[in-house]
């Protein structure tokens, strides 16, 4: 449970201190030349450890406060230590109970950066209800909005209660002066106010720099799979599709930590099985083409991928890491055959059984 009060801040509906489109068109026409040089580079204040006295709460420094006064927003010096994840404080925009609050109305912060060369932003947040009515009134989101050329876009936004660490927006279609909003805003109509309050928390932010994936070879078997409308060739056919993963000059495949293999988002399985182990052993390392490259080797559930799958053809990407968290990448192709019940009969062959495979791994690696 939690209980912000209902002491009024600001002015009555609507009134808000800035229009937002305004302001960037604003700036954008002002702030050009050697004013947009001294644009911030980096978040200010990415921890909102830095506070000014505001009303009736501190608010965050660097940061500039924006909505309709049925929502609240203060730093959780309010709360010493409620939710932050570096340093001491966050800071949190919440929903004023009783109040009816109406679609699209929002409250949250604002700063100009350059997000020049930024490819995204990484925040924790933390979405939280005073009670158990669930979080589908309201959801929590952050914008960015260029003031160059206006566009805007929503790169990341939550509407469940839960705790968000490690977040990326991704912010790498934008460059130049750009609006950073934090908002928590109105789903939908509550004209009588609602008597829950809910909260968005927010802290830690940085910019981002994805790590560069090294390339890997990444062959399947089988590397065709066939959906049929014959029960006994389903039943008869492999559970597992094999992915063997060569790398590059320079990288090691048993270095591979197979807990971390993904075929799109399909985990890799893991169990008790030596070829299933997350380390390297002499269960999952071949050399399946003979070129003298290890290969590291995963299994995938059959039904996983037949869900992802279409005729004719499939394009997936198989990606992970290595020990020392170097990531990889790559692609392959899966063929499709479709014999499923509503395919022409001619499609629906007679059941013949699969040829069978088994793993042999040529060599024990040194």
């Amino acid at each position: 449970m939690f209980n912000m009060g209902t002491t009024t801040r600001r002015g009555e509906r609507g009134r808000r201190p800035w229009k937002i489109g305004c302001l960037a068109v604003l700036i954008a026409l002002l702030w050009s030349g050697v004013c947009a040089a001294q644009i911030p580079t980096e978040i200010q204040n990415p921890s909102f450890e830095e506070t000014y006295e505001g009303v009736p709460y501190d608010l965050p420094s660097w940061w500039t406060l924006d909505g309709y006064s049925s929502f609240y927003s203060f730093s959780t010096d309010f709360w010493t230590d409620f939710w932050p994840t570096d340093g001491d404080l966050s800071v949190c925009v919440c929903s004023r109970g009783g109040i009816g609050i109406l679609n699209g109305e929002y409250q949250g912060f604002y700063q100009i950066v350059d997000l020049t060369g930024v490819g995204g932003i990484i925040f924790d947040a933390m979405l939280l209800a005073s009670d158990d009515g669930g979080w589908a009134p309201f959801e929590a989101s952050f914008v960015v909005t260029s003031l160059e050329d206006g566009t805007s876009a929503t790169v990341w936004s939550k509407s469940a209660e839960d705790k968000y660490l490690d977040q990326v927006a991704d912010v790498s279609a934008f460059t130049g002066p750009c609006l950073l909003e934090l908002r928590l805003m109105s789903t939908a109509n509550a004209v009588e106010g609602y008597n829950a309050e809910y909260a968005v928390f927010w802290d830690n932010f940085a910019f981002f720099e994805a790590p560069v994936a090294i390339s890997a070879s990444v062959r399947l078997f089988p590397d065709t799979l066939t959906i049929s409308c014959n029960d006994r060739w389903n039943r008869c056919q492999s559970r597992w599709v094999a992915c063997f993963i060569e790398l590059g000059e320079g990288y090691d495949a048993t270095q591979i930590n197979g807990s971390t293999v993904h075929l799109n988002d399909i985990p890799a399985y893991m169990g008790r099985e030596w070829w299933a182990r997350s380390q390297a052993n002499w269960m999952n390392i071949a050399d399946t083409d003979w070129d003298g490259i290890l290969e590291r080797v995963v299994m995938f559930e059959r039904a996983d991928i037949e869900a992802i799958v279409a005729a004719p053809e499939t394009a997936v990407t198989v990606y992970g890491e290595l020990l020392d968290g170097t990531m990889f990448q790559g692609t392959a192709v899966i063929k499709v055959i479709d014999r499923r019940p509503w395919k022409p009969q001619w499609q629906c062959r007679p059941w013949k059984p699969p040829v069978t495979w088994r793993f042999h791994p040529p060599c024990r690696p040194h």
